[in-house]
């Protein structure tokens, strides 16, 4: 919730005489805080995995737009700059975003489709099929090793937006007061992208691969402590 006040008022000047970040903060809360209710609620106080990972992801999205509202949005909103340039460097933050995402589940989704894995974090108890937290770490394990052009590629996607930002204040030089915020952007913008990362790989692992595993075995999947 801190989190999310944070934001709000951090990237309130974007959005001058609109209430929309505020609906959204309020949104989110409540969302976070009945979520958490209605998830026991329903699963009866089993653990099951898909529910906690919706939680889990509504925490780390706060965590996400957090650190996206102290870069690149407070950056934008507060710096004086003419309104194509600030357009295109929203543009390329969102577009290497969701290029970031779409690449990392790619990766992820390479992993949970080898049985290897699943048998390795996901553990067949009789009534139940259990998995520990750690599970998350071995993706790196399973993980088919990456070539050269692969990681050229993730690397190209992470510094793009940062590059567009530098190229705005080249092309298009603004006042010096700006660069300091300049420079967090620079190294908090690449942080959000890794955690919009995390984001898609929890969803994936979390929610659509224990979703699946039910289907299939008829029975819960829980959560259970290392």
């Amino acid at each position: 919730m801190f989190l999310i006040g944070c934001a709000y008022v951090l990237g309130l000047p974007l959005f001058i005489g609109s209430t929309l970040p505020l609906k959204i903060t309020v949104v989110v809360v409540l969302t976070t805080i009945i979520g958490q209710a209605v998830a026991w609620r329903i699963d009866g106080g089993r653990g099951r995995l898909w529910l906690y990972g919706i939680v889990s992801i509504v925490a780390m999205c706060s965590a996400y737009f957090f650190v996206v509202e102290i870069s690149w949005v407070f950056y934008l909103s507060s710096t004086r700059m003419p309104s194509m340039i600030r357009f295109i460097c929203i543009g390329a933050a969102a577009m290497c975003t969701v290029l970031w995402g779409i690449l990392i589940g790619r990766q992820v989704s390479a992993v949970l489709e080898k049985p290897e894995f699943v048998a390795h974090v996901f553990k067949d108890a009789g009534s139940e099929v259990q998995y520990r937290l750690t599970g998350i770490q071995q993706l790196v394990v399973f993980a088919d090793s990456r070539g050269s052009i692969s990681r050229l590629g993730l690397g190209l996607v992470l510094l793009a937006a940062p590059a567009v930002f530098v190229f705005g204040r080249i092309w298009t030089p603004f006042p010096a007061s700006g660069d300091l915020l300049l420079f967090a952007t620079l190294l908090m913008c690449p942080c959000s992208m890794l955690l919009a990362g995390i984001v898609v790989k929890a969803c994936l692992l979390m929610i659509r691969l224990p979703r699946r595993l039910e289907r299939i075995h008829g029975k819960p999947v829980v959560l259970v402590g290392d």
